[in-house]
């Protein structure tokens, strides 16, 4: 049995040499994703994620990570727009933290989360039953009345369609962009989380309670 350090073994020429290619290779990663301005993400490598702002570049591998079934907007779901949930977003957003507007809602936002459609929508459940949809102006676009208590954030697909489920009454909602029901799925446990979308279009989602479940939903 050899004692000892291995390292040790390794001729020094050869270890300087191993340190030496170890290094290039960290320093090329992010030269791959391309030169790109604080304020223009079109020079990237299509192969990267980037998101740039005055804070700096930060360049993560899309493979396994495109934003796939779900809507191309700034924020589709909760954990941002791409599926490793990294919270990145590729829009550089407000540089200031002044007030833009408010909206008062009948009850409470419990874990809820708002996402934003790729035409600025921004969607929110509440509460007080209702899913709201707002103009990037601030003003209502419409409401959907649920049959429970909203908690969990929603999920936009890439068609627009909004899915969200509810805490109170275990049913996952799919509305239109227009406000409208498209479809329901009744399940026998709450939903405190929201869902997700896969490459394919297939919404997932995890409730507690009673179930204890992971569904995976067809969107049509």
């Amino acid at each position: 049995m050899l004692n000892g350090d291995p390292m040790k073994r390794i001729p020094l020429w050869k270890r300087i040499m191993i340190s030496a290619i170890l290094l290039v290779m960290v320093l090329a990663v992010p030269a791959l994703a391309g030169p790109v301005a604080p304020d223009d993400i079109s020079n990237a490598n299509p192969g990267f994620i980037a998101a740039a702002g005055e804070a700096g570049l930060v360049v993560t591998d899309s493979e396994g990570g495109s934003s796939g079934g779900l809507a191309d907007s700034a924020w589709p779901k909760f954990g941002g727009p791409d599926l490793n949930n990294t919270g990145q977003s590729p829009f550089v957003g407000a540089q200031t933290n002044a007030t833009k507007w408010i909206y008062a809602t009948g009850g409470q936002f419990r874990s809820a989360v708002p996402v934003i459609g790729s035409d600025g929508t921004v969607y929110i459940g509440n509460y007080d039953k209702n899913v709201y949809a707002f103009n990037p102006d601030g003003t209502l676009k419409w409401t959907y009345t649920t049959g429970g208590y909203l908690s969990g954030p929603p999920a936009i697909g890439a068609d627009g369609t909004i899915y969200i489920g509810n805490y109170d009454d275990n049913i996952v909602y799919a509305l239109n962009p227009d406000g409208t029901l498209k479809w329901t799925y009744t399940t026998t446990g709450i939903f405190f989380g929201g869902p997700t979308i896969g490459p394919d279009g297939t919404i997932y989602i995890g409730n507690t309670g009673s179930d204890r479940s992971l569904y995976a939903l067809n969107s049509v």
